[in-house]
């Protein structure tokens, strides 16, 4: 859809299909998760840990790590191995080794949703960049 619309080139869809197939994985988890990590819909609790405050971005069988590949683009920023770290040692099933995956799928999505929604601010091809050296 990307390279239909014009947002990436046959070149670079050519590229990204051939990493998302090395990315793919075998088995994914699947579950509840965050399906709008935005920043205003978290807080800091007092020991300085990160907190879900909105439960109607709460979604059944989505890909686990989602939320976290969302929360990473919009603004995590340097917390972002942080928040990971955090996550993995919370009893929440290990996405880790197959995150850039999640990674490339959230983009995927939000990229196509941002263009077909008019929310041009948010069509940014350049989010693909960083799998483009793989």
């Amino acid at each position: 859809f990307l390279r239909e619309v014009g947002v990436i080139s046959p070149g670079v869809h050519r590229v990204l299909d051939e990493i998302a197939g090395k990315l793919t994985p075998r088995e994914v988890w699947v579950g509840y998760d965050c399906t709008d990590a935005i920043l205003k819909n978290f807080v800091r609790d007092g020991a300085g840990r990160i907190r879900g405050v909105d439960v109607e971005s709460l979604g059944a069988d989505q890909l686990l790590g989602s939320g976290a590949a969302k929360a990473a683009v919009r603004w995590l920023g340097p917390l972002r191995d942080a928040f990971l770290h955090g996550l993995r040692v919370r009893e929440v099933p290990d996405f880790g080794p197959y995150f850039p995956f999640v990674e490339m799928s959230f983009l995927a999505f939000w990229q196509k949703s941002s263009f077909l929604e008019k929310k041009r601010k948010f069509v940014d091809p350049s989010l693909f960049d960083r799998f483009l050296g793989q």
